[in-house]
């Protein structure tokens, strides 16, 4: 079963999978390795556009498989960023699935500020390299000035 939740800052959905539900439809009996997609951005600007982050599996499966990510760094989600998922969607018959990741610009200068992405092992599947992602979020808040 899918939840929906809504960030404090922004109002956005996202969807998780509840906690009392299996991480994998259909099947009790993944198998498949994932990982990051080659050639995912590694800077983005505060404010900028959303960027798609996306998670291959090693082989097609006949069933749903969900991924779950971890995000971690200086940046703090739902303040300088937003996710719209908690977990990738491989569906059936497919080797890929994305997510969207957003910065958000929040008016503060604090320099830039990292976003580590890491991977979770998937019901009955493994996780394979590269298994996590960093991202630099560029501040894009002017330095504050005094004047005398």
């Amino acid at each position: 079963m899918w939840n929906r939740t809504t960030t404090r800052r922004t109002g956005s959905t996202r969807w998780a999978l509840a906690a009392s539900a299996a991480l994998l439809m259909g099947s009790a009996q993944a198998q498949g390795v994932a990982s990051f997609a080659p050639g995912l951005p590694t800077t983005a600007s505060e404010g900028g556009a959303a960027l798609t982050l996306t998670v291959e599996l090693d082989a097609v499966q006949t069933f749903d498989v969900l991924v779950p990510v971890v995000t971690s760094g200086t940046a703090v989600e739902d303040l300088d960023y937003e996710r719209d998922v908690l977990g990738v969607l491989v569906p059936a018959g497919s080797l890929q699935g994305s997510m969207l990741l957003t910065p958000l610009l929040d008016g503060l200068h604090e320099g830039d500020e990292s976003i580590t992405l890491e991977l979770q092992a998937p019901a009955g599947g493994q996780v394979g390299s590269p298994a996590v992602h960093t991202l630099t979020l560029l501040d894009a808040d002017p330095e504050p000035s005094i004047d005398w």
